[in-house]
């Protein structure tokens, strides 16, 4: 199982949920899971799995664009472990 860890591109993330007029409670109901595990997620990025970083990708409706720069970056990191 792949985990988001790295810190930059975690806050890219973080950034674009608030960018987007999200908070962790109104992201959690949209994705519909609880905001205690959202919650989790942003305290402890370890916990954060590449298939929930997707959900929140598709709940976010990122462009082209704003996906590819994340993906990227994640992918480029993951390279280098």
């Amino acid at each position: 199982m792949l985990l988001i860890n790295h810190t930059q591109q975690f806050q890219q993330l973080i950034g674009k949920v608030y960018e987007k007029g999200y908070t962790i409670s109104s992201l959690s109901e949209k994705m519909g899971i609880a905001r205690t595990t959202l919650s989790r997620y942003f305290d402890n990025p370890k916990e954060l799995t590449m298939g929930n970083f997707g959900r929140i990708v598709r709940t976010l409706k990122l462009t082209t664009a704003e996906q590819k720069v994340l993906i990227t970056s994640m992918t480029d990191w993951i390279a280098e472990q």
